[in-house]
């Protein structure tokens, strides 16, 4: 489970017989497949005229709903737990065995003095996510916490790009989405609620299959 890049939506749109469907590449976790029955070069223009960025700001002002966030809220919930300041949680274990501690103590030498990264931090997830998947309360919060962030971020755009009643695809992509406490079904059904005429999936290409299309897309402007 590595860490999620930020939410860049930077619509593109290509040509496709009978003007229908539209894609919509956006960068680099939510790709909007849109199938309104609209004239192209009308949905070409609101398309032109609108950029909408959510998120990207770096793991210290945002990226909320990542894999870095996860693990950091994951780590915090364990240190708490063994200071008594909140409720017991399998987290403290599951980190003390993920990284061979002798105390979850420990865990201070191997953050701080080795001075880990984003991605060594980020790696500590699918702690929290085989927590959660075991029916673990606290983790289940830390995971539910996130997607509600993720929900948040691409209903922004939806709302800002898209009408009510847009029929979209939204793809999902990263190891994150793969995780064993289903935080893709989870954020496929909160996002559904809100946006009935949504439809959550995975992708049906490799990315270099898309970013075929956009290299191509770029030399015929």
């Amino acid at each position: 489970m590595r860490s999620l890049r930020p939410l860049r939506f930077v619509p593109q749109t290509h040509e496709t017989p009978n003007n229908l469907p539209l894609d919509i590449h956006t960068h680099p976790i939510f790709h909007l497949r849109h199938t309104l029955h609209h004239h192209q070069h009308s949905f070409r223009n609101l398309l032109q005229k609108t950029r909408k960025r959510v998120g990207g700001w770096g793991y210290i002002l945002g990226d909320e709903g990542s894999a870095y966030k996860i693990a950091i809220a994951g780590m915090n919930a364990a240190l708490k737990s063994y200071d008594g300041r909140e409720m017991s949680t399998s987290l403290l274990e599951g980190f003390k065995q993920h990284l061979d501690l002798k105390s979850i103590e420990d865990l201070i030498e191997v953050v701080y003095r080795r001075e880990w990264g984003v991605k060594q931090v980020a790696a500590l997830a699918p702690v929290v996510d085989f927590a959660a998947a075991s029916g673990d309360i606290v983790a289940n919060i830390i995971i539910d916490d996130a997607v509600k962030e993720l929900v948040k971020a691409t209903s922004t755009v939806i709302d800002a790009i898209f009408s009510a009643d847009s029929i979209l695809e939204v793809v999902t992509t990263g190891s994150v989405w793969h995780g064993r406490c289903k935080i893709h079904e989870r954020f496929a059904a909160s996002l559904v609620k809100k946006f009935p005429n949504v439809k959550v999936i995975f992708p049906r290409y490799e990315p270099a299959y898309g970013a075929g299309l956009l290299a191509l897309q770029t030399t015929q402007i």
